[in-house]
């Protein structure tokens, strides 16, 4: 659904654009009609074609007017004060061009979760994306359109993970990233949503991550072949079986009360068994070698 949140702004000067594609979230174009013809500051931008999220997000940056960009997603809540706090940092720190939020990761149901983003730090980012992963919750950034302009926008290769691969591709074009202690955002966790949506998607961030990871030690390596590794690489799919089984977990648990709970007994184990028994063995420095081994990496440091 439509959230209003981001129509109710503390910040009154700024340009949102409501993007409807063909096949994407259910909003009529009636519905989105409507909202224009209450708020004169608002723009419609239709597809005639299921473009694909990567290149609807390019749409949206070459449409776009102003000197910063934030992104929501359709069923997202945005707190009043969000834009505001992003523009009076991003404005008194020119140096910053990516400004992410703390979220509060809600159920479908609106039950609390879990706080992310903003765990990055003390560290330098370039190096916590290429060990630890991604810190920062995507539709909670501002950008500055600069700096996307100058990176050429989002990776239209990319269907999936291609928030993690502008971090990745910006951090080592040496931009500056932040992220604001405050939830200032919040995120809703669906079953079936693309975070969750299982091992593909996990796939293609360990690629992500093994890619820049070699490409931070001056290693270039072929992404099919990475690709390929990593499907057929046991501890992988093992690893990702894993997280799926530990998110599922998290929302199982987020809303327990509302379920019964004799129904779902035999469920909530079969999640729990692979978080209980490999919990110890997926540390980020043997998932980090496990990468390093696929790409090569560690011929190269034995060599040296």
């Amino acid at each position: 659904m439509l959230k209003r949140s981001v129509l109710f702004l503390s910040l009154l000067n700024y340009d949102p654009l409501l993007h409807k594609q063909l096949g994407g979230i259910r909003i009529s174009a009636g519905v989105l009609e409507r909202y224009a013809k209450k708020d004169n500051r608002i723009r419609v931008v239709r597809n005639g074609e299921n473009l694909g999220l990567t290149r609807c997000l390019n749409v949206g940056l070459e449409v776009a007017r102003g000197e910063f960009i934030a992104r929501m997603d359709g069923d997202d809540i945005c707190a009043r004060q969000r834009l505001e706090r992003q523009l009076e940092y991003m404005t008194s720190h020119p140096d910053c061009d990516f400004l992410a939020t703390g979220t509060r990761v809600m159920s479908e149901t609106g039950k609390y979760i879990r706080k992310a983003g903003g765990n990055f730090k003390g560290r330098d980012v370039r190096s916590y994306l290429v060990e630890s992963g991604n810190p920062f919750v995507h539709s909670s950034m501002m950008m500055r359109k600069r700096a996307l302009d100058e990176l050429g926008g989002y990776n239209e290769d990319w269907r999936t993970r291609q928030d993690y691969e502008l971090w990745l591709r910006a951090a080592f074009a040496g931009k500056k990233f932040a992220c604001l202690d405050d939830c200032l955002h919040y995120f809703r966790f669906h079953k079936t949503s693309l975070s969750v949506a299982g091992r593909d998607n996990l796939l293609a961030n360990l690629l992500l991550r093994g890619y820049y990871r070699a490409k931070d030690k001056g290693k270039d390596i072929d992404l099919k072949k990475l690709r390929k590794k990593l499907q057929n690489s046991e501890v992988m799919r093992t690893y990702t079986e894993y997280i799926v089984a530990r998110r599922r977990a998290k929302y199982l648990l987020s809303d327990v009360r509302a379920l019964d709970l004799k129904r779902c007994w035999g469920d909530a184990c079969e999640l729990l068994k692979p978080i209980v028994f490999r919990r110890k063995s997926f540390t980020q420095e043997r998932i980090n070698t496990a990468l390093d081994d696929l790409c090569g990496l560690c011929e190269v440091k034995r060599n040296q």
